[in-house]
């Protein structure tokens, strides 16, 4: 059986903003090897209308994906 487990390790937003970034680290396990598959430093990002619906949310897994995150809605890294 697959099984995947994500971790928030950070969630920013900007108060009285419509957008946010969520810092994650994800690890899958293969249906049928059971491999496991590791990323640290993902992240997700979405932007919400007046009314605080969700009107756009994107993953990014790749090398850097926090900092795509930030960058796709216009924020920039609390810590540095």
């Amino acid at each position: 059986m697959a099984r995947s487990d994500v971790e928030v390790v950070a969630l920013f937003y900007e108060p009285d903003t419509d957008r946010m970034a969520v810092r994650t680290d994800f690890v899958g396990y293969g249906r049928g090897s059971g491999a496991k598959t590791e990323l640290t430093g993902g992240g997700t990002a979405a932007k919400f209308s007046d009314r605080g619906l969700v009107t756009w949310q994107g993953w990014f897994v790749d090398q850097g994906g926090w900092e795509q995150a930030l960058q796709a809605v216009g924020l920039s890294d609390p810590v540095t």
